[in-house]
């Protein structure tokens, strides 16, 4: 009778035993999953970052183009605000 129950018992903690690793296996693969979604987070974090940082740049490269353009308009309307004052009255007269 001893052997009976002490066979019984250990077969409830084989059966116990073969739950616990199959919980564990799928808790296993749950964490792979989710690690292998954050990995694909991460690296779509990074291709948007790169991305935001090269619209930043040419942000930054189209700003300082702008700037040298105002500058340079800046200093040829000069230029032709000196050439209109030191204009001949027979050119300006040839313009009208």
């Amino acid at each position: 009778e001893k052997l009976d129950a002490s066979t019984s018992r250990c077969e409830a903690l084989e059966r116990e035993t073969a739950e616990l690793k199959s919980r564990l296996s799928a808790a296993e693969t749950a964490y792979d999953e989710k690690e292998k979604a954050l990995a694909r987070l991460a690296k779509a974090s990074v291709v948007r970052l790169d991305a935001q940082r090269a619209e930043n740049m040419k942000e930054t490269k189209r700003a300082q183009l702008c700037e040298e353009l105002r500058r340079e308009d800046s200093v040829l309307m000069t230029k032709l605000g000196k050439l209109l004052l030191h204009a001949t009255p027979d050119t300006n007269q040839a313009a009208a």
